[in-house]
């Protein structure tokens, strides 16, 4: 009986330290996984008068290191563009996710997704008149996406030139765009997020790579 009882005590411990190994595991690749596709709506004005709309398309890659720093190479393009600009990014263990910055040459927060009502955080790398970015968590509450819970957290921030304020889903970012910007920018809101564990969100129903373009001069010339 003795032994039977230190082999299940055993087994216990290790299987709680294969759940808490699977756990720090999966919480540091729950940003970005490989396949992890993002499409932002994309609006251009145009000469001659006409709206363009399209789509910013942000997709995962592959592991990469940047600065001894274990990262996810992502690719942003517009359109069907077959080349784009490279990011990256990664989770750590107390779910906040940060970017490399060129300008700093250094790595800066963007998120974190552990942030509670009352919470606030800075954005280093986004500066105004040298103060950085001031991400408050105003309230939280969660959504139901195709069966998987997850956390949504209500921010308030605003510093000229950039604004932050909005929606902000866990391990899928902002729902204008992934990152701050200025107030009077063009890009978002998320059309549709989707990776190979949770799915296709959509956050609206136009479809992810919609594109259209109104002539504004035509459309007056026949009303």
């Amino acid at each position: 009986l003795h032994v039977r009882s230190r082999r299940q005590r055993q087994m216990c411990i290790r299987d709680r330290l294969i759940f808490v190994c699977f756990s720090i595991i999966t919480r540091c690749q729950s940003w970005a996984p490989i396949g992890a596709t993002w499409h932002y709506e994309n609006t251009q004005l145009s000469i001659p008068p006409s709206v363009y709309t399209g789509f910013t398309k942000v997709e995962s890659i592959k592991d990469t290191n940047i600065l001894g720093i274990n990262c996810r190479l992502i690719i942003e393009t517009v359109d069907n563009a077959s080349s784009g600009d490279s990011l990256y990014m990664y989770s750590d263990l107390n779910n906040k996710v940060f970017y490399y910055n060129t300008d700093s040459d250094s790595f800066c927060m963007l998120y974190d997704f552990d942030a509670m009502p009352g919470d606030s955080f800075a954005l280093d790398c986004y500066t105004a008149t040298g103060s950085p970015l001031i991400v408050h968590i105003d309230s939280i509450s969660q959504i139901n996406i195709n069966g998987e819970m997850r956390k949504i957290q209500y921010y308030r921030a605003s510093s000229l030139p950039y604004e932050f304020t909005g929606m902000v889903i866990e391990n899928i970012g902002h729902l204008t765009h992934m990152f701050p910007t200025p107030e009077d920018y063009t890009k978002g809101p998320l059309r549709c997020y989707q990776d190979n564990s949770l799915g296709v969100y959509m956050s609206d129903f136009t479809p992810c790579d919609f594109i259209t373009d109104i002539d504004l001069l035509e459309n007056n010339l026949h009303s």
